[in-house]
């Protein structure tokens, strides 16, 4: 056998030879194309890589040293020769694994002098372009004006009643103030920026003396808190910023029904307050018996044509 191939040394052939114990030169030729060696016959075997002198080269060019076979009772030939046949291994150089780092991309929220970070950005639920109109329409009242209504009067004088005052057209007011509610419950945690926003706009609105603000969980009736006396002026609008029991969890003992809610407006509305309950939901999972005892508007909607429609619904 002359000339090693891909790597393959005469000892390798010489071990695989002693392993199986072959003799005759049938099965020596039949081994020498398996290894990569080109077996001759006649010419006479060279010596052992190991009985050799010592070897020069590259590393890349060095024999793999070949480890023993696994020999003794119960290991078939087999199994002695299946390490053998696994191709050696070398160990790949891989590079240290990177530390993650945050990009420019990553928004990182600054955090104030007390190690407390910043609010996030707030966007009110009521349009900026819109909101000063819509507080209008919320609190604002109808009393006469000072402009005679004629149709009225006409109507009086064709059916030969006496006109002793004439009637006045009504007109939009901010006279008689408002009462401000805020609904303190578990389910209005998520607004209660947007509430802060709402009275501090109706205060601007209709003016801080006329604005009463108070304080309740889950519905008026069970008391409000920090209410002002005398607030509850005959005439005067009580506007509810609330969920009117519509959010929170399934089984919440604290919430109010459609009932207890239809119950304090229709006592309200007999004291000559009207209610308004500015609500962050659709107007569709309302009760029919609800908006026809207050007017009921959906906060992230809101437009004067809204509330107008709403209070006109009131009966």
């Amino acid at each position: 056998m002359t000339g090693p191939r891909a790597g393959t040394w005469l000892g390798d052939a010489v071990a695989v030879i002693r392993d199986l114990g072959l003799t005759a030169d049938e099965d020596i030729r039949k081994i020498a194309p398996m290894l990569g060696l080109e077996y001759t016959g006649g010419q006479q075997a060279g010596p052992a890589p190991e009985a050799a002198g010592p070897v020069h080269g590259t590393a890349a060019e060095l024999p793999v040293p070949v480890p023993p076979p696994v020999s003794g009772p119960g290991v078939s030939r087999l199994r002695a020769l299946a390490e053998l046949a696994l191709p050696p291994l070398e160990p790949v150089d891989a590079p240290p694994p990177r530390e993650l780092t945050l990009g420019p991309d990553v928004m990182a929220l600054p955090e104030e002098g007390d190690g407390t970070p910043p609010e996030l950005p707030f966007r009110p639920l009521l349009r900026p372009g819109t909101a000063a109109g819509v507080a209008a329409a919320l609190v604002r009242t109808w009393e006469p004006g000072s402009r005679i209504d004629e149709r009225r009067a006409v109507d009086r004088l064709a059916r030969g009643r006496p006109v002793r005052e004439f009637p006045r057209r009504p007109r939009p007011s901010l006279r008689r103030g408002v009462q401000v509610l805020t609904d303190l419950g578990d389910a209005m945690d998520p607004y209660g920026r947007d509430q802060q926003s709402v009275v501090k706009l109706i205060q601007r609105v209709a003016g801080p003396r006329m604005t009463a603000t108070g304080s309740f969980e889950n519905c008026p009736s069970r008391g409000v808190w920090l209410l002002p006396r005398g607030a509850a002026v005959r005439g005067r609008p009580v506007l509810v910023l609330t969920d009117l029991g519509l959010g929170g969890p399934p089984v919440q003992p604290a919430r109010a029904s459609a009932a207890e809610w239809i119950r304090y407006a229709r006592r309200a509305a007999q004291a000559g307050s009207p209610v308004i309950a500015l609500i962050p939901y659709p107007l569709g999972r309302v009760r029919g018996a609800a908006r026809r005892r207050m007017a009921v508007v959906p906060w992230d909607r809101a437009s004067v044509s809204a509330v107008q429609r709403a209070r006109r619904q009131v009966t």
